[in-house]
């Protein structure tokens, strides 16, 4: 249910409401989205989310099922809104970093195996990468419970299996496609 489409109608109505204003009406998206102090605002805000979704017991909860998809929504409204603008100084140098190129040559293996790498309300116990990190915390115990840590570790793995992906299948695949155009 998380993700099915009436779920997130505070994305798509962001989305919406982004793009009415860039066409519609650019003096206020100029005026929304010229300062940065809203996207890190709108970070700010997720983290929160995040270590507030944390404190209670059951694993869905409101913090992270209701509450998370609405704040990071809008915490990607003024993020691409910025974007949109263009940035300057240290976003403008991190956004143009070799690594975030990168990660966004790789951008669709991200998106498509980040929930095979490791989903909070879907993956087992037995998983492999879950069983991996127990054994960290065997070793390490004071890495156990650190959400910091834990989202390091599960965007590793993401990124590895996503520059597998890239290496092995979609860039052999790309490279093919100039022999089948029309």
């Amino acid at each position: 249910p998380y993700v099915t489409m009436p779920a997130c109608l505070d994305s798509f109505g962001l989305g919406g409401l982004m793009a009415w204003m860039q066409l519609r009406k650019p003096g206020l998206f100029q005026r929304v989205f010229s300062k940065s102090y809203r996207v890190v605002l709108g970070l700010l805000a997720w983290v929160a989310v995040l270590y507030w979704s944390r404190t209670f017991e059951m694993k869905y909860n409101m913090a992270n099922v209701v509450v998370d998809r609405l704040v990071s929504s809008v915490f990607c409204f003024f993020l691409i809104g910025k974007a949109v603008l263009g940035y300057g100084g240290i976003m403008k140098w991190l956004l143009e970093h070799p690594v975030s190129l990168y990660l966004g040559k790789i951008s669709y293996g991200l998106y498509v195996y980040h929930n095979f790498v490791y989903n909070h309300f879907h993956s087992p116990p037995d998983h492999p990468v879950l069983r991996i990190l127990r054994k960290i915390y065997h070793y390490i115990p004071v890495l156990n419970g650190s959400l910091a840590f834990e989202m390091c570790y599960f965007f590793v793995w993401t990124v590895l299996v996503a520059a597998l992906s890239w290496h092995l299948i979609e860039k052999p695949v790309n490279a093919l496609k100039d022999r089948f155009a029309a």
